[in-house]
């Protein structure tokens, strides 16, 4: 028997003995659920970093593999940016935002917008809301799944994201916080990044 299910019959048990225990328990089976949904962050925290060692595993064999002189000719990720275009998402032209668009740009250490591969996790939040409400959504994004969000032309070379509110919650506040974190797959370097848009409710 799982430990939900004893909770679930400890209730039962204290509902027909008719002590006051219910609620301490009923608080207890609370408690359980939150403890299961951290331990379900934990899982897919875990299974993401065990994506990025593979993957810099593999990356550190073949950089051993090159010669010094083309080893000091590479370009690694420096920092990142949201883009001037991060804003609200309004599917409809309708004036009411249903997300927010997120343009990330990883930068080299000349300042150039460059192409790199890691992991990626994007929180939007409403920093205005009550205690326990401020996050309304968080995406995480593996190697593998970011080569599909990155888009390259004259004026733009980055990741382009589109973040929509989850169903019941849209926010209450027009002023939102994106937070971007990305791992680069080659260094294993952390990067973090927070911008602050209006959108359309």
């Amino acid at each position: 028997m799982n430990i939900m299910k004893f909770l679930v019959v400890l209730v039962l048990m204290g509902f027909v003995s008719g002590c006051g225990d219910g609620a301490v328990i009923r608080r207890l089976i609370s408690e359980n659920g939150q403890l299961e949904k951290d331990k379900k962050q934990i899982q897919d925290d875990l299974a993401m970093a065990n994506e990025m060692l593979a993957v810099a595993t593999e990356l550190v064999e073949n950089l051993r593999a090159l010669p010094a002189d083309r080893l000091e000719k590479l370009v690694f990720v420096d920092s990142i940016e949201l883009g001037r275009y991060t804003h609200g998402f309004d599917k409809n032209n309708d004036g009411i935002d249903e997300g927010v668009n997120i343009y990330l740009l990883l930068i080299d250490d000349m300042g150039d917008s460059i192409k790199a591969y890691g992991s990626v996790v994007i929180e939007l939040w409403d920093l205005s809301a009550v205690a326990g409400q401020q996050l309304i959504v968080r995406h995480e994004h593996g190697i593998d799944e970011i080569r599909k969000y990155w888009i390259s032309g004259v004026l733009n070379r980055n990741y382009k994201f589109v973040i929509l509110w989850p169903d019941g919650k849209v926010p209450a506040n027009k002023n939102i916080t994106v937070k971007c974190k990305f791992v680069d797959a080659m260094t294993g370097r952390s990067f973090e990044v927070q911008k602050m848009v209006t959108v359309g409710l």
